[in-house]
């Protein structure tokens, strides 16, 4: 169960507590705790969107960076090559 998950499960216990609590300030106060509970739950919920959304932003920045052409690939292979043969000579 994820975090959010837990939360909201918090939430329901809190307004199952409301709903069976025999005075008026109990009932707020559970109700009260109920609303923090949602309001963490809706907190995790973006947290967790933001950081998918920093990791995806952050791998496509890095396979764009690690992205060569097909030329400057030849010419990066030719260069490679040119260097292993200078060095075996």
């Amino acid at each position: 169960m994820d975090t959010t998950d837990k939360f909201l499960r918090f939430a329901a216990e809190c307004e199952a507590m409301a709903k069976i609590s025999p005075s008026r300030e109990n009932k707020v106060l559970w109700n009260g705790l109920a609303q923090r509970w949602l309001r963490c739950a809706q907190l995790t919920e973006k947290l967790d969107s933001d950081l998918q959304s920093f990791g995806m932003r952050r791998r496509q920045a890095r396979n764009a960076a690690e992205y060569r052409s097909p030329t400057e690939r030849r010419i990066r292979h030719k260069a490679r090559n040119t260097a292993e043969i200078a060095v075996s000579s």
